[in-house]
Protein backbone atom coordinates (compact mmCIF):
# COMPACT_ATOMS: atom_id res chain seq x y z
CA UNK A 1 0.00 0.00 0.00
CA UNK A 2 2.81 2.56 0.73
CA UNK A 3 3.71 2.02 -3.12
CA UNK A 4 1.40 4.87 -3.61
CA UNK A 5 3.13 7.46 -1.99
CA UNK A 6 6.11 5.93 -0.82
CA UNK A 7 8.75 7.77 -4.04
CA UNK A 8 6.16 11.33 -3.35
CA UNK A 9 8.36 11.33 -0.03
CA UNK A 10 11.42 9.54 -0.44
CA UNK A 11 13.20 12.62 0.87
CA UNK A 12 10.95 13.37 3.50
CA UNK A 13 7.69 15.13 4.04
CA UNK A 14 7.93 18.82 2.04
CA UNK A 15 7.00 21.75 5.00
CA UNK A 16 5.76 24.96 3.65
CA UNK A 17 5.56 27.74 5.87
CA UNK A 18 3.58 31.29 5.84
CA UNK A 19 3.81 33.30 2.95
CA UNK A 20 4.48 36.76 2.49
CA UNK A 21 0.70 37.96 2.38
CA UNK A 22 -0.58 41.66 1.32
CA UNK A 23 2.19 42.45 -0.76
CA UNK A 24 2.80 45.92 -3.02
CA UNK A 25 5.72 48.10 -4.25
CA UNK A 26 6.22 51.86 -3.40
CA UNK A 27 8.21 53.32 -6.41
CA UNK A 28 10.71 55.96 -6.12
CA UNK A 29 13.42 58.08 -8.08
CA UNK A 30 15.31 55.22 -9.53
CA UNK A 31 14.50 53.07 -6.05
CA UNK A 32 11.86 51.31 -4.48
CA UNK A 33 10.74 49.79 -1.64
CA UNK A 34 8.62 46.11 -1.41
CA UNK A 35 6.15 45.87 1.68
CA UNK A 36 4.63 42.71 2.81
CA UNK A 37 2.95 41.45 5.93
CA UNK A 38 3.74 38.25 7.81
CA UNK A 39 0.89 36.58 9.63
CA UNK A 40 0.43 34.19 11.83
CA UNK A 41 3.56 31.22 11.53
CA UNK A 42 6.37 31.70 13.79
CA UNK A 43 8.47 29.07 12.33
CA UNK A 44 9.71 31.96 9.36
CA UNK A 45 12.98 33.24 10.19
CA UNK A 46 14.39 34.22 6.74
CA UNK A 47 13.19 35.59 3.29
CA UNK A 48 14.78 36.27 0.18
CA UNK A 49 13.77 38.78 -2.77
CA UNK A 50 14.93 38.20 -6.45
CA UNK A 51 13.17 40.50 -9.33
CA UNK A 52 14.05 40.98 -12.99
CA UNK A 53 13.97 37.02 -13.56
CA UNK A 54 16.01 36.40 -10.76
CA UNK A 55 18.76 38.22 -11.98
CA UNK A 56 18.88 40.50 -9.01
CA UNK A 57 17.71 39.10 -5.08
CA UNK A 58 18.62 40.34 -1.56
CA UNK A 59 17.72 38.16 1.10
CA UNK A 60 17.38 38.97 4.92
CA UNK A 61 16.05 37.52 8.24
CA UNK A 62 13.12 38.24 10.22
CA UNK A 63 11.87 38.26 13.60
CA UNK A 64 7.90 36.66 14.32
CA UNK A 65 6.13 38.71 16.68
CA UNK A 66 2.44 37.31 18.03
CA UNK A 67 1.45 40.18 15.60
CA UNK A 68 0.93 40.66 11.89
CA UNK A 69 4.10 42.21 11.01
CA UNK A 70 5.27 44.36 8.34
CA UNK A 71 8.61 43.96 6.18
CA UNK A 72 9.62 47.02 3.84
CA UNK A 73 12.69 46.08 1.40
CA UNK A 74 14.04 48.96 0.60
CA UNK A 75 16.36 48.57 -2.83
CA UNK A 76 18.67 51.66 -4.59
CA UNK A 77 20.03 52.02 -8.18
CA UNK A 78 16.94 50.36 -10.02
CA UNK A 79 16.64 51.00 -13.43
CA UNK A 80 13.79 52.99 -14.48
CA UNK A 81 10.23 51.05 -15.81
CA UNK A 82 8.58 48.01 -14.74
CA UNK A 83 9.97 45.54 -12.14
CA UNK A 84 8.33 41.76 -11.23
CA UNK A 85 9.42 40.62 -7.83
CA UNK A 86 8.89 37.28 -5.74
CA UNK A 87 9.04 37.24 -2.22
CA UNK A 88 9.85 33.71 -0.87
CA UNK A 89 9.96 33.28 3.36
CA UNK A 90 11.87 30.36 5.05
CA UNK A 91 12.17 29.25 8.19
CA UNK A 92 15.63 27.94 10.21
CA UNK A 93 15.98 24.92 8.48
CA UNK A 94 15.73 26.03 4.97
CA UNK A 95 11.83 25.06 4.31
CA UNK A 96 10.56 27.69 1.67
CA UNK A 97 6.97 29.38 1.20
CA UNK A 98 5.05 29.30 -1.79
CA UNK A 99 6.33 32.39 -3.90
CA UNK A 100 4.08 35.44 -3.43
CA UNK A 101 4.83 37.50 -6.99
CA UNK A 102 4.05 41.50 -7.43
CA UNK A 103 5.12 44.36 -9.63
CA UNK A 104 5.69 47.71 -9.55
CA UNK A 105 7.38 50.95 -11.45
CA UNK A 106 10.35 52.92 -10.47
CA UNK A 107 10.57 56.09 -12.32
CA UNK A 108 13.04 58.16 -13.14
CA UNK A 109 13.88 60.99 -15.96
CA UNK A 110 11.76 59.71 -18.16
CA UNK A 111 8.91 59.83 -16.23
CA UNK A 112 9.58 63.47 -15.26
CA UNK A 113 10.41 64.34 -18.72
CA UNK A 114 6.47 63.84 -19.08
CA UNK A 115 5.18 66.26 -16.56
CA UNK A 116 3.81 69.43 -17.57
CA UNK A 117 3.21 72.81 -15.39
CA UNK A 118 0.10 73.30 -14.03
CA UNK A 119 -0.91 76.31 -15.77
CA UNK A 120 -3.03 79.41 -14.88
CA UNK A 121 -5.80 81.48 -15.80
CA UNK A 122 -5.20 84.35 -15.03
CA UNK A 123 -3.62 87.07 -12.40
CA UNK A 124 -4.90 90.33 -10.68
CA UNK A 125 -3.88 92.62 -8.18
CA UNK A 126 -5.76 92.36 -4.76
CA UNK A 127 -4.96 95.65 -2.99
CA UNK A 128 -1.86 97.13 -3.82
CA UNK A 129 0.41 94.96 -2.79
CA UNK A 130 -0.62 91.68 -3.42
CA UNK A 131 -0.91 89.71 -5.94
CA UNK A 132 -3.76 86.47 -6.94
CA UNK A 133 -3.24 84.15 -9.36
CA UNK A 134 -6.35 81.84 -10.55
CA UNK A 135 -4.94 78.16 -11.59
CA UNK A 136 -6.57 75.91 -13.87
CA UNK A 137 -7.58 72.69 -11.94
CA UNK A 138 -4.77 70.30 -11.03
CA UNK A 139 -3.82 66.76 -12.58
CA UNK A 140 -5.13 64.01 -10.89
CA UNK A 141 -0.99 63.33 -9.84
CA UNK A 142 -0.44 67.13 -9.24
CA UNK A 143 0.49 67.51 -5.50
CA UNK A 144 1.40 71.16 -5.39
CA UNK A 145 2.89 73.84 -6.76
CA UNK A 146 6.40 75.25 -5.52
CA UNK A 147 6.58 79.38 -5.91
CA UNK A 148 9.19 81.79 -5.03
CA UNK A 149 9.62 85.46 -5.64
CA UNK A 150 11.41 88.30 -4.02
CA UNK A 151 9.22 90.61 -1.84
CA UNK A 152 8.71 94.13 -1.61
CA UNK A 153 11.21 93.77 1.30
CA UNK A 154 13.68 92.32 -0.88
CA UNK A 155 13.62 89.10 0.89
CA UNK A 156 13.04 85.38 -1.55
CA UNK A 157 10.40 83.72 -0.24
CA UNK A 158 8.46 80.53 -1.00
CA UNK A 159 5.05 79.46 -0.88
CA UNK A 160 3.91 75.71 -1.52
CA UNK A 161 0.07 75.50 -2.95
CA UNK A 162 -2.01 72.91 -2.54
CA UNK A 163 -3.24 70.95 -5.92
CA UNK A 164 -7.11 71.62 -4.07
CA UNK A 165 -6.94 75.03 -4.25
CA UNK A 166 -7.87 77.17 -7.86
CA UNK A 167 -6.53 80.42 -6.63
CA UNK A 168 -3.67 81.55 -4.45
CA UNK A 169 -2.40 85.27 -3.16
CA UNK A 170 1.12 86.05 -3.49
CA UNK A 171 1.47 88.72 -0.37
CA UNK A 172 3.91 91.93 -0.57
CA UNK A 173 4.54 90.88 -4.51
CA UNK A 174 6.43 93.92 -6.33
CA UNK A 175 5.28 95.93 -9.06
CA UNK A 176 6.34 94.48 -12.54
CA UNK A 177 7.98 91.44 -10.72
CA UNK A 178 8.84 88.13 -11.64
CA UNK A 179 7.76 84.72 -9.83
CA UNK A 180 8.95 80.98 -10.72
CA UNK A 181 7.19 78.30 -10.17
CA UNK A 182 7.20 74.63 -10.47
CA UNK A 183 4.79 71.74 -10.65
CA UNK A 184 5.25 69.31 -8.09
CA UNK A 185 3.75 65.20 -8.34
CA UNK A 186 3.56 62.33 -7.23
CA UNK A 187 2.56 58.94 -9.51
CA UNK A 188 0.79 57.46 -6.79
CA UNK A 189 -0.62 57.48 -2.90
CA UNK A 190 2.67 55.41 -1.90
CA UNK A 191 5.14 56.54 -4.39
CA UNK A 192 8.51 57.09 -2.57
CA UNK A 193 9.43 60.54 -3.80
CA UNK A 194 7.74 63.72 -5.38
CA UNK A 195 8.85 64.84 -8.91
CA UNK A 196 8.76 68.26 -10.27
CA UNK A 197 8.97 70.10 -13.43
CA UNK A 198 11.85 72.91 -13.64
CA UNK A 199 10.95 76.13 -12.25
CA UNK A 200 9.29 78.19 -15.04
CA UNK A 201 9.43 82.37 -15.11
CA UNK A 202 6.25 84.39 -14.68
CA UNK A 203 6.81 88.24 -15.45
CA UNK A 204 3.66 90.22 -14.35
CA UNK A 205 3.14 93.20 -16.00
CA UNK A 206 1.06 96.27 -13.42
CA UNK A 207 0.15 98.35 -16.89
CA UNK A 208 -2.04 96.15 -17.24
CA UNK A 209 -3.22 95.01 -13.57
CA UNK A 210 -2.21 97.40 -11.27
CA UNK A 211 -4.13 100.72 -10.38
CA UNK A 212 -7.14 101.54 -9.09
CA UNK A 213 -8.38 104.83 -11.11
CA UNK A 214 -11.63 106.09 -9.95
CA UNK A 215 -13.65 108.32 -11.52
CA UNK A 216 -17.56 109.25 -11.56
CA UNK A 217 -19.92 112.54 -12.60
CA UNK A 218 -21.14 115.47 -10.14
CA UNK A 219 -24.07 117.50 -10.31
CA UNK A 220 -25.73 120.43 -8.44
CA UNK A 221 -28.77 121.74 -8.12
CA UNK A 222 -30.67 124.74 -6.25
CA UNK A 223 -28.71 126.88 -4.25
CA UNK A 224 -25.62 128.78 -4.87
CA UNK A 225 -22.16 127.57 -7.05
CA UNK A 226 -19.90 127.13 -6.07
CA UNK A 227 -19.36 126.33 -2.79
CA UNK A 228 -17.40 123.76 -0.13
CA UNK A 229 -20.79 121.94 0.97
CA UNK A 230 -19.34 118.50 -1.19
CA UNK A 231 -16.29 117.18 -0.60
CA UNK A 232 -14.23 113.66 -1.62
CA UNK A 233 -12.25 112.30 0.83
CA UNK A 234 -10.42 108.13 1.28
CA UNK A 235 -9.00 106.39 4.28
CA UNK A 236 -6.87 103.29 4.35
CA UNK A 237 -7.46 102.96 7.97
CA UNK A 238 -11.43 102.96 8.23
CA UNK A 239 -12.84 99.90 9.89
CA UNK A 240 -15.71 99.28 7.97
CA UNK A 241 -18.19 100.14 10.33
CA UNK A 242 -20.78 102.33 9.37
CA UNK A 243 -21.15 104.60 12.62
CA UNK A 244 -20.53 108.19 13.15
CA UNK A 245 -17.70 107.04 15.89
CA UNK A 246 -15.88 104.55 13.66
CA UNK A 247 -15.50 107.58 10.70
CA UNK A 248 -14.65 110.40 13.10
CA UNK A 249 -11.70 108.23 14.20
CA UNK A 250 -10.31 107.33 10.97
CA UNK A 251 -7.99 108.88 9.29
CA UNK A 252 -9.36 110.77 6.33
CA UNK A 253 -7.68 112.48 3.23
CA UNK A 254 -9.37 115.36 1.33
CA UNK A 255 -8.66 114.80 -2.65
CA UNK A 256 -11.58 117.04 -3.52
CA UNK A 257 -8.89 119.46 -4.99
CA UNK A 258 -8.03 117.10 -7.45
CA UNK A 259 -10.51 117.30 -9.96
CA UNK A 260 -13.15 120.25 -10.18
CA UNK A 261 -16.66 119.92 -9.13
CA UNK A 262 -19.59 121.19 -11.22
CA UNK A 263 -19.14 124.15 -11.54
CA UNK A 264 -23.03 125.38 -12.73
CA UNK A 265 -26.06 123.80 -11.61
CA UNK A 266 -27.94 121.08 -13.51
CA UNK A 267 -24.69 119.81 -15.36
CA UNK A 268 -23.10 116.80 -15.59
CA UNK A 269 -19.17 116.96 -14.76
CA UNK A 270 -17.04 114.22 -15.21
CA UNK A 271 -14.51 114.04 -11.75
CA UNK A 272 -11.02 111.98 -11.92
CA UNK A 273 -9.81 109.23 -13.17
CA UNK A 274 -7.52 109.45 -10.11
CA UNK A 275 -5.63 106.60 -9.16
CA UNK A 276 -6.20 105.59 -5.65
CA UNK A 277 -3.50 103.63 -5.20
CA UNK A 278 -1.28 106.84 -5.36
CA UNK A 279 -2.99 107.33 -2.38
CA UNK A 280 -1.70 104.51 -0.50
CA UNK A 281 1.54 103.57 0.89
CA UNK A 282 3.25 100.07 0.21
CA UNK A 283 1.79 98.33 3.00
CA UNK A 284 -1.70 99.85 3.05
CA UNK A 285 -3.94 97.01 2.13
CA UNK A 286 -7.35 98.91 1.38
CA UNK A 287 -8.44 101.84 0.58
CA UNK A 288 -11.98 103.49 0.78
CA UNK A 289 -13.50 106.74 -1.12
CA UNK A 290 -16.28 109.24 0.75
CA UNK A 291 -18.43 111.81 -0.28
CA UNK A 292 -18.96 114.01 2.62
CA UNK A 293 -21.62 116.76 2.80
CA UNK A 294 -21.48 119.69 5.92
CA UNK A 295 -24.22 121.62 6.14
CA UNK A 296 -23.74 124.94 8.64
CA UNK A 297 -25.75 128.27 8.48
CA UNK A 298 -23.75 130.08 10.57
CA UNK A 299 -20.75 129.92 7.75
CA UNK A 300 -21.10 131.19 4.61
CA UNK A 301 -19.10 128.33 2.65
CA UNK A 302 -21.20 125.30 4.09
CA UNK A 303 -24.67 127.23 4.16
CA UNK A 304 -26.16 127.85 0.87
CA UNK A 305 -28.16 124.26 0.88
CA UNK A 306 -27.31 122.80 -2.64
CA UNK A 307 -28.25 119.24 -3.58
CA UNK A 308 -25.07 117.54 -4.78
CA UNK A 309 -25.27 114.24 -6.63
CA UNK A 310 -22.28 111.94 -7.60
CA UNK A 311 -23.07 109.18 -10.13
CA UNK A 312 -21.80 106.25 -11.86
CA UNK A 313 -18.64 105.57 -9.97
CA UNK A 314 -16.18 103.22 -11.78
CA UNK A 315 -13.30 102.15 -10.82
CA UNK A 316 -10.55 100.48 -13.55
CA UNK A 317 -6.89 99.12 -13.67
CA UNK A 318 -4.23 100.82 -15.54
CA UNK A 319 -5.11 98.45 -18.19
CA UNK A 320 -9.04 99.60 -18.24
CA UNK A 321 -10.45 96.26 -16.63
CA UNK A 322 -13.43 97.46 -14.55
CA UNK A 323 -12.97 95.90 -10.77
CA UNK A 324 -16.03 97.65 -9.27
CA UNK A 325 -18.99 99.79 -10.41
CA UNK A 326 -21.39 102.22 -8.81
CA UNK A 327 -24.18 99.57 -7.65
CA UNK A 328 -20.62 97.06 -6.64
CA UNK A 329 -19.29 100.13 -4.55
CA UNK A 330 -22.69 100.37 -1.60
CA UNK A 331 -22.15 103.28 -0.95
CA UNK A 332 -23.37 103.44 3.03
CA UNK A 333 -25.32 106.47 4.39
CA UNK A 334 -23.70 107.86 8.00
CA UNK A 335 -25.36 110.93 9.59
CA UNK A 336 -24.32 113.53 12.63
CA UNK A 337 -27.03 115.50 13.65
CA UNK A 338 -30.50 115.17 12.64
CA UNK A 339 -31.79 114.00 9.31
CA UNK A 340 -34.93 114.40 7.61
CA UNK A 341 -36.82 111.43 5.88
CA UNK A 342 -35.96 110.94 2.10
CA UNK A 343 -33.00 114.24 2.04
CA UNK A 344 -30.17 111.85 1.17
CA UNK A 345 -30.07 108.61 -0.78
CA UNK A 346 -28.02 106.12 -2.37
CA UNK A 347 -28.68 103.55 -5.30
CA UNK A 348 -27.18 101.63 -7.86
CA UNK A 349 -26.21 104.67 -9.94
CA UNK A 350 -26.81 108.08 -7.73
CA UNK A 351 -25.50 109.65 -4.38
CA UNK A 352 -28.19 112.06 -3.10
CA UNK A 353 -27.05 114.06 -0.50
CA UNK A 354 -28.69 117.48 0.65
CA UNK A 355 -29.75 119.65 3.54
CA UNK A 356 -32.71 119.16 5.82
CA UNK A 357 -35.63 120.87 4.52
CA UNK A 358 -37.47 122.27 7.40
CA UNK A 359 -34.66 122.38 10.32
CA UNK A 360 -32.27 125.30 8.62
CA UNK A 361 -30.50 126.09 12.11
CA UNK A 362 -28.98 122.90 13.22
CA UNK A 363 -25.61 122.20 11.52
CA UNK A 364 -25.21 118.77 10.03
CA UNK A 365 -22.61 116.38 8.60
CA UNK A 366 -23.63 113.50 5.63
CA UNK A 367 -20.93 110.29 4.63
CA UNK A 368 -21.61 108.23 1.91
CA UNK A 369 -18.61 105.64 2.39
CA UNK A 370 -17.49 103.29 -0.16
CA UNK A 371 -17.42 99.30 0.35
CA UNK A 372 -13.77 98.40 0.70
CA UNK A 373 -11.05 99.27 -2.22
CA UNK A 374 -8.63 96.43 -3.06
Amino acid sequence: MDDIYKDFVSGGETVYIGRADSAYVRGGNHRAEVVWLLMSDPKVSSYKLTWDNGRDSVVGEVTKTSNVDTIRVPLKNLPEGTHHFTIRMYDRYGNSSVPTFVTGTVYGSQYEGTLLHRTYRGMTRVAKSNLEISWTPAEETAVAIEAKYINRAGVEVTHTISSSLNTYTFPSFPENGTFFYRTLFKPNEVALDTFSTDFLPVEVDDHALGGRHVSFVTEARSGTLPNQQMSIWVSTDFDGVYEVANVESATWTEITHLYPLAQTTNTDTPWGPVDLWSLMDDDDTKIYIAFKYVFDPSDPDYSSGINWRAKNLTIRTNGGLQVMNHEQANFQLVNKGPLESGRISSNATTILLRSNSVDKVTPTVFWAISNVIE
